[in-house]
């Protein structure tokens, strides 16, 4: 019940169009298992987690993929990780390079912004 109410009442509701073009990439879903990563810059590994890990639990469950992030906070590079089958992982990707692309183009509402607990400033 905690992980309904958390989802259901997320401040990023509006990321998750289910009519955006990336949404619905590839729903040919077979059971072949893929294996994909995205190198980013440590930055945004805050901004994929979100508090509490919520945003990125989120994640998991809206695509059904195997989402983590490898490496250290104080790395500049990290490395995110999505298993599952083709369409788990191409939604799991968009979602993210959607995410990152909101974020530096400023289009986050304010409370999103937050980079490893510091406000972005404009």
């Amino acid at each position: 019940m905690f992980f309904s109410s958390v989802f259901r009442n997320s401040e990023d509701d509006d990321l998750w169009d289910e009519n955006d073009e990336w949404w619905n990439c590839r729903k040919d879903d077979n059971s072949e298992s893929v294996h994909r990563e995205m190198i980013i810059s440590n930055i945004y590994a805050g901004l994929i987690i979100g508090i509490n890990a919520t945003r990125i639990d989120r994640i998991k469950q809206k695509t059904g993929a195997y989402v983590y992030i490898n490496g250290e906070t104080n790395d500049l590079k990290r490395t995110v990780i999505m298993k599952g089958t083709r369409g788990q992982v191409d939604r799991a990707y968009a979602y993210i390079e959607n995410l990152i692309e909101k974020h530096r183009n400023n289009k986050l509402p304010i409370k999103q912004r937050r980079v490893h607990g510091k406000r972005k400033e404009k």
